[in-house]
Formats: C-alpha cells, sequence, structure tokens
C-alpha cells in the first residue's frame, strides 16, 4: 500500500509579504539575464516558497532547487538537492547549464565566496546569475500621478566606504554587502574572474537595490 504524501502547507500571508511589490522586479531581472544565455538545466539555489522555480518551470526549463533547508513548496514539483551551497562539488554541478544563486553569497563568509565560485567552475557550470544586496552611495526616484492617485517613492542610500559591516546575529543573516570597507563592486567582480568567469552583465534593481551579475565561462 503507497504512503500518501505529505503535503507542505502553504503560507499565504507570507508569500505575499515576501513577493512584495519592490521584490518583484529582482524576480524578473534573474529571468531578464537568463535570456542572454543558452542555457536549459537551471540549479536554484535558495528557492524559498517556489516563485522564481515556478516561472523558470513555465519557461520550460529543466529546474532542480538547492537550499540547507527542506524544499518549501508542493508544486511545482521538481528535483531538491538538500545541502550547504559551500558543500556542492562537481557531481552535484556537473548537469547545470546556469546557476542563479540570488541573495544568497552575502550569506555565507566573503571568503568562502571564492571557493564556492571555484567549485561551479570545476563542476562545468557555463553561467552564474548572482545578486546581492548593494548599499553604495544611490539615489532613486519614483512617481507617479493621474487625476484620481498620486504615488511617489524615493531612496538615498549614503556611502559606507569607510565604515565596517556590523555581522548579524543570525547565523544565517548578511556576513557582508557590497558597498561597505572591503566589500567593493570591483573585489566581488574579481571573485568571478579570477576563477576563470567573466562579467557579460552588470545591472542594478531599483526599489529592492541589488547588484546583478550574468557570469559566463571565459
Amino acid at each position: 500500500m503507497m504512503m500518501e504524501e505529505k503535503k507542505i502547507p502553504c503560507d499565504r500571508a507570507e508569500w505575499i509579504r515576501y513577493y512584495s511589490k519592490k521584490r518583484i522586479y529582482q524576480q524578473w531581472m534573474q529571468l531578464h539575464l537568463l535570456s542572454k544565455i543558452e542555457a536549459e538545466n537551471i540549479l536554484e539555489t535558495g528557492p524559498y516558497m517556489g516563485f522564481i522555480t515556478s516561472l523558470l518551470m513555465n519557461m520550460d526549463y529543466d529546474v532542480t532547487t538547492n537550499d540547507v533547508f527542506d524544499q518549501q513548496f508542493n508544486h511545482p514539483a521538481v528535483p531538491h538537492i538538500k545541502k550547504d551551497i559551500r558543500e556542492l562539488r562537481k557531481n552535484d554541478l556537473e548537469k547545470f547549464d546556469c546557476v542563479i544563486a540570488c541573495e544568497i553569497f552575502e550569506h555565507i563568509e566573503w571568503d568562502y565566496v571564492d571557493d564556492v565560485i571555484k567549485n561551479f567552475k570545476s563542476g562545468g557550470v557555463k553561467h552564474i546569475i548572482v545578486s546581492v544586496p548593494y548599499e553604495g552611495l544611490q539615489f532613486f526616484f519614483q512617481l507617479h500621478w493621474t487625476p484620481w492617485s498620486f504615488d511617489k517613492h524615493t531612496a538615498i542610500r549614503k556611502t559606507h566606504l569607510m565604515r565596517r559591516f556590523k555581522k548579524h546575529a543570525d547565523p544565517y543573516g548578511h556576513k557582508w554587502e557590497i558597498g561597505f570597507k572591503g566589500y567593493s563592486v570591483k573585489a566581488f567582480a574579481r571573485k568571478f574572474e579570477a576563477a576563470g568567469y567573466k562579467i557579460a552583465a552588470r545591472e542594478f534593481s531599483y526599489g529592492c537595490k541589488s547588484l546583478f551579475f550574468l557570469a559566463s565561462l571565459k
């Protein structure tokens, strides 16, 4: 007799909270960068509640997810590698054309990032789409007006170049962020270049303020 598969409860309120208006552009950015390359087999790290996973599946990509936690959604049903990103090795990676690692690297120590990227290279991963929080000098202003409504959004970030990043007490919290002392855009890009990748595209999201890289093998 087959046992009924346990269903993961869906927290609809958390869905709406996390996939907020300001994050939607960030989700689109991942697909936008993916459209610039030829890839079919995708490893998505840190899928959380599966929003991007669903979009990738609907776009007919072959998707596998990866996280240190169990998969946290029921649909779509995709293979899942429960493993710390630092522990992924050649046998885990060799089938994938592209790894999507958005808002992931800042959760691991800065010096470990180099090893993770080198492991991607040794596994034959051709492309990496990555995003990390950007807290450098920036200004954003958006205004929308109609005869019936008015909406604006303003964001200003001052330079943190001389400030040291204070690590979060949460072991899964941020260990660093771009814009603070020692964590520059160029320094982050050099980690990919040292591993044998070239930065094919660099873009910033607005509202959510993240730095995106598309890195491809040289």
